[in-house]
C-alpha cells in the first residue's frame, strides 16, 4: 500500500473553527492513531449538554414539520420536470470562465435527477484530458462542490478535463419525479441503497454513452464515494466504465463513529422511529433560524457543527455552516436509520429492515444483501483520502475498509483534516486537487 501522509503542518489551532468541547490529542506525523470507538468520558461530559439540545430539536422540529408543504423550504413542486434546473446560472455562470450544459437524468424508479457538464470555454477543441464525475455527499448537493475559494471540480476542468457533477435523489436541484410530489411521504422514502442502485446506474449510463463509450474518472465524497465503492461492488460491469475511482474521507464502515450527534441518534433510535412512523425527509433548516442576531445560538450552532464532523482546521465556518444548513440540506430519515445501522455492524450491507419478514418482503430473504468489496475488481486504480481528525469517518475504520479489498489502493491521509476539510479547506488546491490531478493524470488513457 502507498500511503502519502502531509506530515506536519504549520497551521495555527485557532483555524481549527470550534469544538470547543473536543479532546482528542494532536496527531503527529506517523503516530499510531489511538481513537477510542465511542465518545471519551471526558468529552461526554463536556458535551452531553449540547448533544442532547441538538438530538431533541432535531426531533421536535423535524416531527413537527412532518405535515407542512415543501414550498416552506423554498422548493417548488414542479421544478423537478424543468428541463432546465438552473445550476449552471446559479452556481457556474458566476465563475464565466467555463462553458455548462444542464441534462435531466431519469432513473428505473422514476425520479429526474439533474446532471451538468462543465468545460472551460477556451480550450475547446484543443487539449482534452477525459471526463471526470463527481458525487456528492447526503445532506450536501452538487452545489458543495464549489463553495470553497478553489472548487476540485474546476481545477480538473482548469487542466483539460470535461466535468460532470451529479445530484442525487432529494437534493437542491433534484426534487423531480415521474409521478410523485416532494409533498408524498413515498417521495421519500429512500436511503443510500437507491443511489447506489438506482442513481449511480443512471448517471453513469447516461455519462458514459453521452461520451460515446469513453471510460471516465470517479470522484465520491463522503457518502458518495460509499455509493460509487457500494454500486461498483454490486453491479460488477460498472467497473468497465471507470477509468480510476477517487474516495474521499468514505463512511463505508461507521462502527467506529465519534460523531456525537450520530452517537445519540444511533442509541436514542431517534431517525429508526421518524423512518417507522412515516416521517420522510430532515432538513438542517428546519432546525435553524437564518434571521437569528443571537450570537450566542450562532455560536451553538456551529459548534454544533464542529461536533457533528470533528474540529476541522482550514474552514471558513461561516461559509460552511451556511451551506450545511440551507433549505437543501436534506436527507431522509431512512438514510440516517441506515447509518445508524451502519455504527452497529462491521458489515457493509443493505438497509435492515427489522425482522426476517419485512426483509423477505423486499429482498426475498431475511438477510439484507451485502455489498462485496472483494468483487471490485483490482484492474480499477483507487484513491483513498481520509484524514486524522474526521469524526465520521475515523482513520480505523477507513483503514479496516482498505483492508477488505482485493485491490490496493494509492492512499493520502492529511493528519489534520476533518470531515468537512476536503471540500471546503482553504488549502484545497495544494492539500486535495493537487493530488487528485496527479492520480487521475497517470490513470488517464485518453490521447485527445
Amino acid at each position: 500500500m502507498r500511503k502519502r501522509d502531509r506530515g506536519k503542518d504549520t497551521r495555527q489551532e485557532r483555524h481549527r473553527g470550534g469544538c470547543r468541547f473536543s479532546r482528542w490529542k494532536k496527531q503527529e506525523a506517523g503516530e499510531q492513531m489511538n481513537f477510542p470507538s465511542r465518545l471519551s468520558s471526558d468529552a461526554r461530559h463536556h458535551g452531553v449538554r449540547l448533544v442532547l439540545l441538538l438530538t431533541v430539536a432535531l426531533a421536535l422540529a423535524c416531527l413537527s414539520l412532518a405535515g407542512r408543504a415543501v414550498a416552506q423550504a423554498g422548493i417548488n413542486q414542479d421544478e423537478g420536470a424543468k428541463e432546465d434546473t438552473g445550476f449552471c446560472d446559479d452556481v457556474i455562470k458566476p465563475f464565466q470562465s467555463y462553458n455548462c450544459t444542464e441534462y435531466m437524468v431519469s432513473t428505473f424508479d422514476g425520479f429526474l435527477l439533474s446532471l451538468q457538464l462543465i468545460q472551460r470555454n477556451d480550450w475547446i477543441g484543443q487539449s482534452f484530458a477525459g471526463d471526470v464525475l463527481f458525487w456528492h455527499s447526503a445532506l450536501l448537493g452538487g452545489r458543495s462542490w464549489f463553495v470553497a475559494d478553489n472548487p476540485t471540480p474546476l481545477a480538473m476542468a482548469d487542466a483539460g478535463y470535461s466535468v460532470w457533477i451529479a445530484h442525487a435523489r432529494g437534493t437542491e436541484y433534484t426534487f423531480g419525479h415521474q409521478m410523485l410530489t416532494p409533498n408524498q411521504k413515498e417521495f421519500w422514502n429512500w436511503d443510500m441503497d437507491e443511489w447506489a442502485n438506482y442513481d449511480f446506474p443512471a448517471i453513469t449510463d447516461f455519462v458514459f454513452y453521452a461520451t460515446k463509450g469513453r471510460k471516465f474518472h470517479f470522484v465520491g465524497y463522503s457518502q458518495g464515494a460509499r455509493v460509487g465503492i457500494g454500486a461498483i461492488s454490486y453491479q460488477w460491469n460498472r467497473a468497465t466504465m471507470l477509468a480510476s475511482v477517487s474516495l474521499i474521507a468514505p463512511v463505508v464502515f461507521m462502527v467506529n463513529t465519534i460523531s456525537p450527534v450520530l452517537v445519540a441518534y444511533n442509541y436514542t433510535r431517534l431517525a429508526e422511529l421518524a423512518y417507522k412512523i412515516g416521517v420522510g425527509k430532515i432538513s438542517f433548516a428546519s432546525i435553524t433560524d437564518s434571521s437569528t442576531t443571537s450570537q450566542k445560538l450562532t455560536e451553538l450552532k456551529r459548534e454544533g457543527l464542529c461536533q457533528f464532523t470533528g474540529p476541522n482546521c482550514c474552514i471558513d465556518s461561516d461559509k460552511v455552516f451556511r451551506v450545511m444548513t440551507g433549505p437543501y440540506s436534506l436527507t431522509t430519515y431512512k438514510n440516517l436509520d441506515h447509518i445508524a445501522q451502519s455504527m452497529k455492524s462491521q458489515v457493509f450491507k443493505a438497509y435492515d429492515f427489522g425482522s426476517p419478514n419485512a426483509n423477505i418482503g423486499v429482498y426475498q430473504n431475511s438477510e439484507p444483501p451485502t455489498y462485496h468489496l472483494q468483487q471490485v475488481p483490482n484492474t480499477i486504480p483507487l484513491f483513498v483520502l481520509y484524514g486524522g481528525h474526521d469524526r465520521l469517518s475515523t482513520p480505523t475504520d477507513v483503514d479496516y475498509f482498505v483492508s477488505q479489498l482485493s485491490t490496493v489502493p494509492e492512499i493520502l491521509f492529511h493528519p489534520l483534516y476533518a470531515h468537512l476539510d476536503f471540500i471546503f479547506s482553504r488549502s484545497l488546491g495544494l492539500d486535495i486537487n493537487l493530488p487528485l490531478l496527479t492520480f487521475i493524470g497517470k490513470n488517464s488513457n485518453f490521447k485527445g
